[in-house]
């Protein structure tokens, strides 16, 4: 992770976490609400082919999605690695959220949903050696 943190010019660690924290709330979010200008910005083309392809189902079945993420632990670092051309670390995040199917027209929720616990390991790259090079989520995995 160290020659990660000197090539990304990130502080630290925790503040790597930090940032893929937000863009794992920020993604989740966006596709709960259906976001795929949003979400084009933090996947990898394959990622965001799998995401746009759920909401398409979503939007065919006439579904709307509404998630409040409630409450979170701490992200898990769980791999690192670097090769020539890209840079990889794989975070496990657990949060429990609401998720609520509405009608679109009426705006009514269906039903009352309980409390789902989220628990997946999303792994993040960019290329090291193209400087503006984002980091993008290219790989999901839930766990549980």
């Amino acid at each position: 992770m160290r020659e990660i943190l000197q090539r990304d010019g990130t502080a630290s660690v925790e503040a790597f976490v930090r940032n893929a924290l937000a863009t794992y709330e920020a993604v989740v979010l966006a596709f709960a609400a259906g976001d795929r200008d949003a979400l084009s910005r933090w996947l990898s083309p394959e990622v965001y082919d799998a995401f746009s392809k759920t909401i398409g189902e979503r939007e065919e079945a006439g579904e709307e999605m509404v998630e409040t993420l409630f409450s979170r632990i701490e992200p898990e670092l769980i791999e690192a690695r670097v090769e020539e051309e890209r840079m990889e670390v794989s975070i496990r995040f657990t949060s429990e959220s609401f998720k609520l199917p509405r009608r679109p027209v009426s705006l009514f929720f269906r039903n009352v949903s309980t409390p789902l616990r989220n628990v997946g390991i999303w792994t993040f790259a960019r290329n090291p050696a193209v400087p503006d090079d984002l980091w993008r989520v290219v790989a999901t995995q839930t766990e549980g």
